[in-house]
């Protein structure tokens, strides 16, 4: 992969501006074929995953690894990531997380 640099930013120094929830974010949407910005890769170097393999990526790296700390979770309605310590509920009626906005 080659980075476009500018003289005083590195894309990893750009990235740590972003809140962690933004930074898997980032993450997430690469797994599903989105080149971040300022990154360029030969296109059969992109993975093309769906929103649930991506996220069980990252599942992965929570559960199992403990790379990332184990509070984040994907809405079942909308999709849209959040933080499981501070938004969200999880309905053990019908064993979906749900988000903020999303409610029920």
């Amino acid at each position: 992969m080659k980075l476009r640099k500018r003289p005083s930013e590195t894309p990893f120094i750009a990235l740590s501006r972003y809140r962690q929830k933004d930074r898997l974010q980032i993450f997430l949407d690469f797994l599903g074929g989105k080149v971040p910005n300022r990154c360029r890769m030969k296109k059969a170097c992109v993975p093309q995953l769906t929103p649930e393999q991506a996220f069980s990526v990252l599942w992965v790296l929570q559960e199992v690894t403990r790379v990332i700390e184990d509070k984040w979770e994907c809405c079942d309605e909308c999709g849209d990531l959040f933080d499981s310590y501070g938004e969200g509920h999880y309905d053990e009626e019908k064993g979906k997380h749900f988000c903020d906005d999303c409610g029920n």
